[in-house]
Protein backbone atom coordinates (compact mmCIF):
# COMPACT_ATOMS: atom_id res chain seq x y z
CA UNK A 1 0.00 0.00 0.00
CA UNK A 2 1.16 3.05 -0.74
CA UNK A 3 2.45 5.28 1.73
CA UNK A 4 0.03 9.13 1.94
CA UNK A 5 1.99 12.19 0.71
CA UNK A 6 3.36 14.19 3.95
CA UNK A 7 1.60 17.76 3.99
CA UNK A 8 3.61 20.63 4.59
CA UNK A 9 2.40 24.73 4.90
CA UNK A 10 3.94 28.02 2.94
CA UNK A 11 2.52 31.67 2.95
CA UNK A 12 3.49 31.28 -0.68
CA UNK A 13 1.53 31.22 -4.20
CA UNK A 14 2.92 28.93 -6.78
CA UNK A 15 4.75 31.57 -9.31
CA UNK A 16 4.76 31.54 -12.77
CA UNK A 17 7.11 28.98 -13.36
CA UNK A 18 5.35 26.40 -11.03
CA UNK A 19 7.90 27.03 -8.34
CA UNK A 20 6.76 27.68 -4.64
CA UNK A 21 8.86 28.22 -1.91
CA UNK A 22 8.82 26.98 2.15
CA UNK A 23 11.10 28.75 4.40
CA UNK A 24 11.68 28.76 8.08
CA UNK A 25 9.95 25.82 10.60
CA UNK A 26 8.67 23.59 7.95
CA UNK A 27 11.86 24.26 6.17
CA UNK A 28 13.99 23.56 8.84
CA UNK A 29 11.84 20.71 9.43
CA UNK A 30 12.12 19.17 5.61
CA UNK A 31 15.92 19.06 5.36
CA UNK A 32 17.24 18.67 9.16
CA UNK A 33 14.39 16.25 10.51
CA UNK A 34 12.67 14.15 7.75
CA UNK A 35 15.81 14.84 5.59
CA UNK A 36 13.82 14.41 2.78
CA UNK A 37 16.19 14.73 -0.56
CA UNK A 38 15.61 16.02 -4.24
CA UNK A 39 12.86 14.57 -6.16
CA UNK A 40 10.79 13.49 -3.27
CA UNK A 41 7.37 14.52 -3.58
CA UNK A 42 4.89 16.02 -0.98
CA UNK A 43 1.90 17.76 -0.63
CA UNK A 44 1.89 21.97 0.27
CA UNK A 45 -1.00 24.39 1.35
CA UNK A 46 -1.28 27.64 2.20
CA UNK A 47 -3.44 30.11 4.07
CA UNK A 48 -5.90 30.75 1.03
CA UNK A 49 -6.56 26.93 0.84
CA UNK A 50 -4.39 26.11 -2.56
CA UNK A 51 -3.09 22.71 -2.29
CA UNK A 52 -0.48 21.49 -4.77
CA UNK A 53 1.34 18.19 -5.31
CA UNK A 54 4.68 18.88 -5.98
CA UNK A 55 8.43 17.41 -5.98
CA UNK A 56 11.62 19.15 -4.12
CA UNK A 57 13.55 21.25 -6.77
CA UNK A 58 16.01 22.52 -4.90
CA UNK A 59 17.12 22.62 -0.74
CA UNK A 60 19.32 25.34 0.80
CA UNK A 61 19.94 26.45 4.43
CA UNK A 62 17.38 28.59 4.11
CA UNK A 63 14.41 27.34 2.00
CA UNK A 64 13.10 24.91 0.28
CA UNK A 65 12.13 25.10 -3.54
CA UNK A 66 9.44 22.62 -5.06
CA UNK A 67 7.99 22.34 -8.58
CA UNK A 68 4.49 22.22 -8.66
CA UNK A 69 2.89 18.81 -10.37
CA UNK A 70 -0.74 19.97 -10.33
CA UNK A 71 -3.24 21.71 -8.32
CA UNK A 72 -5.59 19.63 -5.67
CA UNK A 73 -9.00 20.75 -5.75
CA UNK A 74 -9.93 21.04 -2.19
CA UNK A 75 -13.26 19.02 -1.35
CA UNK A 76 -13.48 19.21 2.43
CA UNK A 77 -14.22 22.68 3.08
CA UNK A 78 -16.44 23.56 6.06
CA UNK A 79 -19.52 25.75 5.99
CA UNK A 80 -18.71 26.91 9.37
CA UNK A 81 -15.78 29.62 9.72
CA UNK A 82 -15.06 29.79 13.40
CA UNK A 83 -13.17 32.54 15.43
CA UNK A 84 -11.44 31.89 18.91
CA UNK A 85 -10.55 34.83 20.99
CA UNK A 86 -8.08 32.77 23.56
CA UNK A 87 -7.07 34.93 26.66
CA UNK A 88 -3.48 34.29 27.12
CA UNK A 89 -3.04 31.55 29.72
CA UNK A 90 -0.32 29.59 31.66
CA UNK A 91 1.79 28.12 28.67
CA UNK A 92 0.79 24.48 28.53
CA UNK A 93 -2.97 25.14 28.67
CA UNK A 94 -2.58 27.38 26.09
CA UNK A 95 -1.14 25.81 23.89
CA UNK A 96 -3.23 22.46 24.57
CA UNK A 97 -6.03 24.99 23.08
CA UNK A 98 -4.15 25.56 19.84
CA UNK A 99 -3.75 22.16 19.36
CA UNK A 100 -7.06 20.92 20.17
CA UNK A 101 -8.80 24.05 18.18
CA UNK A 102 -6.68 23.55 15.45
CA UNK A 103 -7.85 19.56 15.54
CA UNK A 104 -11.69 20.85 16.31
CA UNK A 105 -11.72 23.30 13.09
CA UNK A 106 -10.96 26.82 14.12
CA UNK A 107 -10.13 29.04 11.41
CA UNK A 108 -8.39 31.67 13.27
CA UNK A 109 -6.90 32.41 16.62
CA UNK A 110 -6.49 35.90 18.49
CA UNK A 111 -4.20 35.54 21.26
CA UNK A 112 -5.79 38.17 23.83
CA UNK A 113 -4.42 40.56 26.71
CA UNK A 114 -7.81 41.00 28.99
CA UNK A 115 -7.77 42.62 32.57
CA UNK A 116 -7.08 39.42 34.59
CA UNK A 117 -4.48 37.54 32.49
CA UNK A 118 -1.69 36.55 34.52
CA UNK A 119 0.60 35.87 31.40
CA UNK A 120 2.41 39.66 30.53
CA UNK A 121 4.72 38.28 27.07
CA UNK A 122 7.41 40.95 27.50
CA UNK A 123 8.03 42.99 23.74
CA UNK A 124 11.16 41.67 23.12
CA UNK A 125 9.74 38.15 23.33
CA UNK A 126 6.49 38.04 21.46
CA UNK A 127 7.93 37.00 18.43
CA UNK A 128 9.60 33.92 19.84
CA UNK A 129 6.18 32.89 21.25
CA UNK A 130 4.19 33.54 18.52
CA UNK A 131 6.79 31.62 16.07
CA UNK A 132 6.21 28.61 18.58
CA UNK A 133 2.51 28.77 18.68
CA UNK A 134 2.60 28.98 14.72
CA UNK A 135 4.50 25.50 14.92
CA UNK A 136 2.16 24.21 17.33
CA UNK A 137 -1.08 24.85 15.11
CA UNK A 138 0.75 23.83 11.80
CA UNK A 139 1.86 20.36 13.27
CA UNK A 140 -1.44 20.21 14.56
CA UNK A 141 -3.42 20.89 11.49
CA UNK A 142 -0.87 18.31 9.53
CA UNK A 143 -1.99 15.69 12.09
CA UNK A 144 -5.87 16.66 11.17
CA UNK A 145 -5.12 17.37 7.50
CA UNK A 146 -6.49 20.70 7.71
CA UNK A 147 -6.23 22.71 4.37
CA UNK A 148 -5.76 25.57 4.77
CA UNK A 149 -4.06 25.79 8.16
CA UNK A 150 -5.48 27.94 11.10
CA UNK A 151 -4.53 31.85 11.03
CA UNK A 152 -3.00 32.88 14.42
CA UNK A 153 -3.15 36.82 14.88
CA UNK A 154 -0.62 38.42 16.79
CA UNK A 155 -1.61 39.51 20.31
CA UNK A 156 -4.77 41.76 20.45
CA UNK A 157 -6.98 43.58 23.18
CA UNK A 158 -10.52 43.18 23.34
CA UNK A 159 -11.58 46.25 21.51
CA UNK A 160 -9.42 44.76 18.57
CA UNK A 161 -11.28 41.93 19.05
CA UNK A 162 -14.45 42.78 18.80
CA UNK A 163 -13.96 45.17 15.85
CA UNK A 164 -12.46 42.45 13.81
CA UNK A 165 -15.35 40.11 14.46
CA UNK A 166 -18.20 42.75 14.27
CA UNK A 167 -19.80 41.34 11.05
CA UNK A 168 -19.75 37.26 12.32
CA UNK A 169 -22.86 35.49 12.08
CA UNK A 170 -23.01 34.68 16.19
CA UNK A 171 -20.88 35.76 18.42
CA UNK A 172 -20.81 34.24 21.80
CA UNK A 173 -18.74 34.13 25.36
CA UNK A 174 -18.76 31.52 28.19
CA UNK A 175 -19.89 33.85 31.21
CA UNK A 176 -20.09 32.69 34.88
CA UNK A 177 -22.61 35.74 35.66
CA UNK A 178 -26.52 36.22 35.39
CA UNK A 179 -28.87 36.16 32.43
CA UNK A 180 -26.83 33.96 30.35
CA UNK A 181 -28.37 31.55 27.54
CA UNK A 182 -27.53 27.80 26.79
CA UNK A 183 -25.09 27.50 23.97
CA UNK A 184 -28.03 25.18 21.96
CA UNK A 185 -30.31 28.57 22.64
CA UNK A 186 -27.31 31.16 21.03
CA UNK A 187 -26.70 28.76 18.04
CA UNK A 188 -30.50 29.14 17.22
CA UNK A 189 -30.71 32.78 17.15
CA UNK A 190 -30.00 32.24 13.20
CA UNK A 191 -31.44 30.71 10.59
CA UNK A 192 -29.33 27.82 9.47
CA UNK A 193 -27.54 28.71 6.15
CA UNK A 194 -24.65 27.18 3.83
CA UNK A 195 -22.25 29.13 5.92
CA UNK A 196 -21.67 30.36 8.71
CA UNK A 197 -19.00 32.73 10.84
CA UNK A 198 -19.54 32.36 14.74
CA UNK A 199 -16.67 34.37 17.17
CA UNK A 200 -16.08 32.35 20.22
CA UNK A 201 -14.75 34.43 23.30
CA UNK A 202 -13.95 32.97 26.78
CA UNK A 203 -12.49 34.24 29.74
CA UNK A 204 -9.26 33.83 31.52
CA UNK A 205 -8.24 32.49 34.81
CA UNK A 206 -10.80 34.49 37.00
CA UNK A 207 -13.17 35.10 33.92
CA UNK A 208 -13.76 38.53 32.16
CA UNK A 209 -14.25 41.58 34.50
CA UNK A 210 -17.83 43.04 35.00
CA UNK A 211 -16.62 46.07 32.30
CA UNK A 212 -14.94 43.17 29.82
CA UNK A 213 -18.49 41.24 29.93
CA UNK A 214 -20.34 44.66 29.98
CA UNK A 215 -18.41 46.32 26.57
CA UNK A 216 -18.42 42.16 24.87
CA UNK A 217 -22.29 42.35 25.42
CA UNK A 218 -22.96 45.59 24.65
CA UNK A 219 -20.97 44.66 20.62
CA UNK A 220 -23.75 41.63 20.38
CA UNK A 221 -22.25 38.60 22.21
CA UNK A 222 -24.38 36.47 23.66
CA UNK A 223 -23.29 34.90 27.55
CA UNK A 224 -23.42 31.32 27.37
CA UNK A 225 -23.29 28.61 30.20
CA UNK A 226 -21.50 25.63 30.41
CA UNK A 227 -23.75 24.18 33.33
CA UNK A 228 -23.76 24.09 36.56
CA UNK A 229 -20.15 23.51 36.81
CA UNK A 230 -17.04 26.20 36.34
CA UNK A 231 -14.60 24.95 33.87
CA UNK A 232 -10.85 25.81 33.47
CA UNK A 233 -9.64 28.39 31.13
CA UNK A 234 -8.51 25.86 28.33
CA UNK A 235 -11.48 23.52 28.95
CA UNK A 236 -14.33 26.01 28.36
CA UNK A 237 -12.99 26.70 24.78
CA UNK A 238 -12.60 23.06 23.59
CA UNK A 239 -16.17 22.33 25.06
CA UNK A 240 -18.18 25.13 23.25
CA UNK A 241 -16.15 24.13 20.17
CA UNK A 242 -17.26 20.87 20.27
CA UNK A 243 -20.65 21.49 20.92
CA UNK A 244 -21.00 23.71 18.30
CA UNK A 245 -19.56 21.40 16.22
CA UNK A 246 -22.09 18.30 16.84
CA UNK A 247 -25.11 21.02 16.91
CA UNK A 248 -24.48 22.17 13.22
CA UNK A 249 -23.72 19.10 11.88
CA UNK A 250 -19.78 19.01 11.28
CA UNK A 251 -19.17 16.23 14.10
CA UNK A 252 -22.04 13.57 13.32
Amino acid sequence: MKKPLRLFYTEEDANNDKLITITGDEAHHIREVLRMQLGEECRIANSKGSEYFSKIENITKERIILKVLREIINTRKSRLRITLGLPLIKGERFERVLEKGTELGVDIFYPLMLQRCEIKIPEKKKKLRQARWKKIIYESARQSNRIPPPLEKPIQNLEEFITKTKKNDIKIFGYIGENQKTLHEALETKKPKENLSISILTGPEGDLSPEESERVIQAGFIPVSLGPRILRADTAPISIISIIQYTLGEMP
